[in-house]
């Protein structure tokens, strides 16, 4: 029988400094903080699981992110079933970048695994505990799962990479 299997989806560039930091640190704390809201919470990256398969989209905001095919495909996917069932479904972050809403994570946004060993890692492990709040809020108001539709839109055009001049 068909259902969702994960409680958040982390959608991020699949490359970079944003996917390091949300491997290296980001799933780790959101899974921590989530277990003391909700039991067994499931988080899952791309690769590891389907968009439609999971209760809530947590895309981790960077330039990059905005370019993806794949990333804009997960976002507007999550932003039309939000249309259709009429609660909210997202929950971003901002990791780098000007100008975008979000959680703003952006100090803490040192995708090195030996950031852990720093006095700053506790002050994010606080900041992701404030996100999860958000989470375990929405997700008991999730509507039940069906055959949500995927959007694919195209990325926005890239200018053209300017020449050297002789």
């Amino acid at each position: 029988m068909p259902g969702y299997r994960y409680d958040v989806f982390l959608s991020c560039a699949r490359t970079g400094p944003s996917r390091k930091w949300t491997v290296n640190h980001f799933r780790d704390l959101l899974d921590r903080s989530l277990a003391k809201l909700i039991e067994e919470p499931k988080i899952v990256l791309p690769g590891e699981g389907e968009l439609r398969d999971a209760r809530l989209l947590v895309p981790i905001w960077s330039p990059p992110y905005f370019t993806s095919p794949d990333c804009l495909s997960e976002w507007e996917s999550m932003r039309l079933r939000e249309r259709l069932c009429g609660h909210r479904l997202i929950c971003p972050v901002r990791f780098s970048g000007e100008g975008m809403a979000g959680h703003d994570l952006r100090r803490w946004n040192r995708p090195h695994p030996s950031f852990r060993q720093t006095p700053r890692y506790d002050s994010l492990a606080d900041e992701v505990g404030k996100l999860a709040l958000a989470l375990a809020d929405l997700l008991p108001r999730v509507p039940r799962w069906r055959a949500w539709p995927s959007a694919h839109p195209r990325p926005p055009a890239q200018p053209p990479p300017s020449l050297p001049q002789l």
